[in-house]
């Protein structure tokens, strides 16, 4: 999983069939309409947090998660309202994961970099972690458009370093 406020990536993979399910879960800020006069940002991010939480839900209920691999930045956001909507996420995430008691484990980019042979110290190639997914399961990305399949992208690498670490390998079935 790609943890995101806007945007949250998920894949979900299985050891006979491989990944079987990309999808990208979207939020989008409310406007004013219909006579509103303000949107209370307060009230926008609780439907926008039900909403990832019932499509999070949702998802785990179909394919009948046991664990989930997350993607977790460890700096800070570029502002505070981008470090203010990664924690409203990781707040879905892991409160969705509790409440259906499945197993949440965290991906640290440092290790999609290791995966993948980014070099230096700036931010990960993109390209470079879409290729990598789709030398594993060819085509399993063409579907989305370029900014899902980013998104898509790095939920698969997170189940990618999982089947490759001697720790969480034994999580997947």
């Amino acid at each position: 999983m790609d943890v995101a406020f806007a945007n949250l990536g998920v894949a979900v993979w299985t050891s006979t069939d491989g990944f079987i399910l990309g999808q990208v879960l979207t939020t989008t800020p409310e406007k004013k309409s219909g006579g509103k006069r303000h949107v209370y940002v307060s009230d926008d991010n609780v439907r926008r947090c039900q909403h990832l939480a019932d499509e999070l839900n949702a998802i785990m209920a179909r394919w009948n998660s046991a664990v989930v691999l997350a993607e977790m930045p460890t700096g800070g956001g570029q502002n505070s309202k981008a470090v203010q909507a990664m924690g409203m996420a990781l707040a879905v995430v892991s409160t969705v994961c509790a409440l259906r008691g499945v197993s949440l484990h965290t991906i640290q980019p440092s290790e999609t970099k290791k995966l993948v042979g980014a070099k230096g110290n700036g931010k990960i190639d993109k390209v470079l972690v879409q290729n990598f997914i789709e030398k594993i399961q060819p085509g399993f990305l063409s579907a989305f458009n370029k900014g899902q399949r980013e998104h898509v992208a790095d939920a698969a690498i997170c189940i990618e370093i999982a089947r490759r670490s001697p720790y969480l390998r034994g999580l997947l079935k």
